[in-house]
């Protein structure tokens, strides 16, 4: 079987990725994210973005969902 090669033009492909991510965007923002228990995800700060150095990690704990935190140790 042959190939159909199809041309887009820079113009035709940059407003066909804008189109696609404008709609896409408002999906991904009301999405759903709970955890296993149901409950929303939490915020957690991490710090202040001032305080940040690009290259260095941070550390910080995140709540696990109930689930976990009733997990027996194995």
């Amino acid at each position: 079987m042959g190939q159909t090669r199809m041309k887009v033009s820079r113009r035709t492909f940059i407003r066909t990725s804008a189109v696609a991510g404008a709609v896409a965007t408002p999906m991904l923002a009301t999405a759903d994210m709970v955890m296993t228990d149901g409950k929303p995800w939490p915020s957690v700060k991490v710090g202040n973005v001032n305080q940040l150095s690009a290259g260095k990690p941070v550390s910080f704990q995140y709540p696990a969902c109930a689930a976990e935190r009733n997990r027996k140790p194995a």
